[in-house]
């Protein structure tokens, strides 16, 4: 009765930060009272028994040196005495010490190399947001020019003061893990009270312990609850049993965005949340179907045979429930290949189980809640500019107006996409038949024009990539096919050679082969960082003389003084070859670089910066 009502209880704020605090405390001693025994049983397991010493001596060879080898460094000179180096090795009980003469060489000094700068290579740019407040290192140490003192501003301390605590991360793990089981507290009302050491989420400065917590390791400490059910959180291994356990813990370590599907991405480190699924069909007429059936035994051709009896096991019922759930809408002809079973008593199976699922009751929520509403902004579907997407996708279930019901039925809220003026994506919660969704082109290929090569794609019209999940008359997501409008997404770029510029302005880039007007080049890549780190690094920048800002948006630009492509190094001309655009990749925006005039192999790219630019 005591847990029950922990559960069913309500609690404040002053309360639930006093019951933070206190539960804190308790996984505070229960750690330490473990980890200083478990430290000292790791260490006195790295322990030898005393070792027998043995002393021996080697002679090193000769010095051999060729006569080619000894008149191209005629300087050198060669100490006639020998120190001596001393070598210890631990072979199993015993340990033998040799001593080894070696030779001193004095080399004459070697003639300086010119000044450079490293850039660290990316494929893809790399979110990082604003720059820490610790100061890894202070720049041009060596250059009594640079004001060290006025960069220094932008810091509140060194780096090594404020070094991360892996035992802290395991303690705040295990103590939001007891207050969301035990007292029934979200993460949110969690984080809203900052009473915890460590952010859970995303923040200016921090990606958040959530995240963190999927790139690293955790100690066997039998206290710590790895099986957890903690929301957005990758917190232990999945249920081997549990199908649907292990394909959606999996789905937390991948990035859902179409441009990445990689595990730990570091570009949307905000955890979109998956598509939501689709609901199979009632009956298996109204089944999407292939051209062709998938084989003899295709429901296509035994639809006689559907209702007939089959023997399907708990466990393999229990599978095809799973992936229904997870993706409803694949047709029984790829559910046979994931079910190891025909495709007609797939289709039969499914049609059963669709029968037990709970489908929900559609109704027109604009029309019944919406009437009395604050006036609404219109949603023109034929927009010519794409103003910037919301920061992240909506996550309400109702329609996609200016406002939205929240789930308790009581307030109105905004629905950030519409009320943006921007178009729903692929991650939104809200239903696939949202009339704000964008439907994507219906270009096919054409005798005097490729496909999406012109203003009449709407996609291209509206600055975006064609999307290769809605987009299938111009086929987008076949790598093969010529869709003229996918080419960052696919990578297609031209090749280039960084070398010594024709411009003056030292390294300059150069066009690998031929490239015909309007072709795409490259991406500018880099990291994404927010203006409080523009401006922290424009000193750094401005001493050097030279900067790798390009402006993405209002909010954010892309630099790649540090870590970027090799587009950093096409330089400034009025007379430019090259043009640069953002498109809407997937949902993201990205710096396409596009010739804007037939350019030959081998001649140096430039771009217009722009007055901006020279007047920072």
């Amino acid at each position: 009765m005591e847990g029950s009502s922990r559960l069913d209880r309500k609690y404040g704020t002053n309360e639930c930060s006093e019951l933070i605090q206190a539960v804190l405390r308790q996984v505070w001693e229960e750690f330490y009272a473990w980890e200083q025994p478990a430290s000292r049983t790791a260490i006195n397991s790295l322990l030898r028994n005393p070792a027998k010493h043995t002393e021996g001596t080697t002679t090193p060879p000769p010095l051999d040196l060729d006569n080619e080898v000894l008149s191209a460094f005629s300087e050198w000179s060669l100490d006639s005495h020998p120190e001596t180096l001393q070598f210890i090795d631990y072979p199993e009980a015993d340990s033998i010490t040799t001593h080894i003469p070696t030779y001193t060489i004095e080399l004459p000094v070697f003639q300086s190399h010119d000044a450079y700068e490293g850039s660290a290579p990316l494929s893809r740019n790399i979110h990082v947001g604003d720059d820490p407040d610790n100061m890894p290192f202070l720049p041009f140490a060596d250059d009594p020019s640079f004001d060290f003192i006025d960069h220094q501003t932008a810091y509140k301390y060194l780096s090594w003061q404020d070094l991360p605590d892996p035992d802290l991360q395991v303690i705040v793990m295990e103590t939001i893990h007891r207050l969301h089981t035990t007292y029934n507290l979200s993460l949110e009302q969690i984080e809203s009270t900052g009473t915890l050491p460590i952010s859970l989420f995303p923040t200016i400065n921090s990606p958040g312990l959530l995240h963190m917590s999927k790139l690293r390791d955790w100690p066997a400490w039998p206290q710590l609850t790895l099986n957890s059910n903690l929301p957005l959180s990758a917190f232990g291994p999945p249920k081997a049993e549990d199908l649907y356990d292990r394909v959606t813990k999996s789905l937390r370590n991948f990035c859902p965005n179409l441009n990445c599907i990689d595990p730990y991405c570091y570009v949307h480190i905000e955890m979109n949340p998956m598509p939501p699924p689709k609901l199979p069909p009632f009956d298996n007429a109204d089944e999407p179907t292939q051209k062709a059936p998938c084989g003899p035994h295709c429901f296509q051709l035994l639809r006689e045979k559907e209702n007939e009896a089959e023997s399907w096991t708990a466990e393999e019922s229990n599978e095809l429930r799973t992936i229904l759930q997870l993706c409803g809408d694949v047709p029984p002809c790829d559910l046979a290949i994931l079910c190891l079973k025909p495709c007609y008593q797939v289709s039969t199976e499914k049609l059963r189980i669709m029968q037990e699922i709970e489908r929900p009751v559609e109704t027109d929520l604009a029309s019944r809640y919406f009437s009395n509403a604050p006036p609404k902004k219109e949603l023109k579907p034929d927009r010519n500019r794409l103003p910037p997407p919301p920061k992240e996708p909506c996550r309400h279930s109702g329609p996609c107006d200016q406002f939205y019901l929240t789930s308790t039925g009581h307030s109105l809220e905004h629905c950030h996409c519409a009320f943006n003026n921007t178009r729903c994506q692929r991650n939104c919660q809200c239903p696939t038949t949202c009339k704000n969704r964008w439907k994507g082109c219906d270009c096919h290929n054409g005798r005097r024009t490729a496909v999406c090569g012109s203003d009449s794609c709407v996609c291209r019209r509206a600055g975006r990539e064609c999307d290769p999940e809605i987009c299938l008359s111009c086929n987008a997501r076949d790598q093969t096919h010529p869709c003229q409008n996918a080419h960052i997404q696919r990578g297609l770029s031209k090749r280039t050679l960084a070398k010594k510029s024709g411009m003056g302005y030292g390294m300059g880039l150069f066009l690998d082969e031929p490239a015909k007007i309007g072709d795409y080049i490259s991406e500018y890549i880099g990291e994404l960082i927010y203006e409080p780190t523009v401006d922290s690094r424009d000193d750094v920048a401005r001493h050097r003389g030279r900067t790798y800002l390009f402006g993405l948006n209002e909010g954010v630009s892309v630099d790649s003084s540090l870590a970027g492509n090799e587009m950093r190094y096409i330089n400034h001309s009025k007379k430019a070859n090259c043009r640069a655009q953002m498109k809407l990749v997937n949902g993201e925006q990205r710096i396409g670089i596009y010739a804007c005039r037939n350019i030959a192999k081998g001649v140096e790219l430039s771009l217009d910066y722009g007055p901006k630019f020279f007047d920072r």
